[in-house]
């Protein structure tokens, strides 16, 4: 087994251990050593103690495993507010929440997600109350708002 294949079997099998959803992963070189970055989330969100206890468990596997034959920094952390929303998950999770939405042309709509689906978004704009539907295919960044 390729240890691509492999590294990402052992991946998602770590973040089901701990009832954690894999955003999404890199990998690249750093230097001299390998950095490997997880992006994890949650239904009620991410921790530092998520992260910690991902990272001890995968390290621990990746080391016994010996994945890497050079020495590699791993990192795990939460997607953050300011991640681009880009998959059907991303969406589906933010549901409800007040976000930004930049499409290539004319100027951003800022409204809560009220519904997804393949083709494009609704959202309930912010400033008049209207729902507007977004193609997903018009759609450059989409990003959840802060409620101030």
């Amino acid at each position: 087994m390729e240890y691509r294949t492999q590294l990402d079997k052992m991946i998602q099998e770590v973040c089901a251990d701990m009832s954690v959803e894999l955003v999404e992963f890199d990998m690249f070189q750093a230097g001299r050593r390998k950095l490997l970055r997880l992006y994890i989330d949650a239904e009620d969100g991410i921790s530092v103690e998520n992260c910690a206890q991902v990272s001890r468990e995968l390290g621990a596997r990746l080391d016994l495993e010996n994945i890497f034959e050079e020495p590699y920094t791993l990192e795990v952390s939460s997607p953050g507010l300011d991640r681009p929303l880009k998959t059907d998950r991303d969406f589906q999770r933010n549901l409800n929440r007040l976000i930004k939405v930049t499409q290539g042309a004319g100027t951003p709509v800022i409204g809560y997600l009220k519904a997804v689906d393949a083709d494009k978004l609704v959202l309930e704009v912010k400033k008049t109350c209207a729902e507007t539907a977004i193609q997903r295919a018009d759609i450059l960044v989409a990003k959840v708002e802060a409620e101030l």
